[in-house]
């Protein structure tokens, strides 16, 4: 059975590779990119997540931008 993951895609302002979370998986296409058009809720947790983290290890990267979509590559490896 096919399945789809919704990912976080994180932008940083210094320029430094892109970083991509894992969110939540569906069972169609359709259901995954109707949760990552409405996936403020998403972005904003990340972020705030993001924060905590950079406080708490010192690693100062401040995300420039944060993108959500849907692969159904990580499954595609998973089974291989």
């Amino acid at each position: 059975m096919e399945q789809y993951l919704l990912i976080a895609i994180l932008v940083f302002t210094d320029g430094s590779a892109e970083f991509t979370l894992p969110i939540e998986s569906f069972k169609t296409f359709e259901t995954c990119n109707e949760r990552a058009g409405n996936g403020r809720d998403i972005v904003d947790k990340v972020n705030d997540e993001w924060v905590t983290y950079m406080e708490n290890t010192g690693d100062i990267r401040p995300i420039s931008q944060i993108g959500l979509t849907c692969t159904d590559e990580y499954y595609q490896e998973e089974q291989s």
